[in-house]
């Protein structure tokens, strides 16, 4: 979901581990990156990996919450601005 001025992004990202038998995930860190001149001002940036998005049983949750407070907003159309959480993330989600 998309929403202009003073609203909000979501985004939802998956992912396939196929072949290979994973016992837990956990978010540490995550990052933001913005091309060109769109002005973004990062209030909030909130990660979450929880048990209701799982598609096998799983328990306990992993979040990263960060309050940036920053705009995200190049001087040329072709530039790169960007956020990194750093390892702030706690919680760990078990298969």
């Amino acid at each position: 979901m998309t929403t202009e001025r003073e609203g909000w992004d979501c985004y939802i990202f998956e992912s396939n581990i196929q072949g290979q038998e994973v016992s837990w995930v956990e978010a540490e860190h995550a990052h933001v990156r913005l091309k060109g001149t769109n002005a973004w001002f990062l209030q909030h940036f909130n990660v979450y990996v929880i048990p209701a998005d799982q598609n096998i049983l799983s328990t306990g949750i992993s979040i990263i919450h960060t309050n940036p407070y920053t705009w995200l907003d190049n001087t040329t159309s072709n530039g790169w601005d960007y956020y990194e959480t750093g390892k702030v993330g706690t919680g760990r989600l078990n298969f």
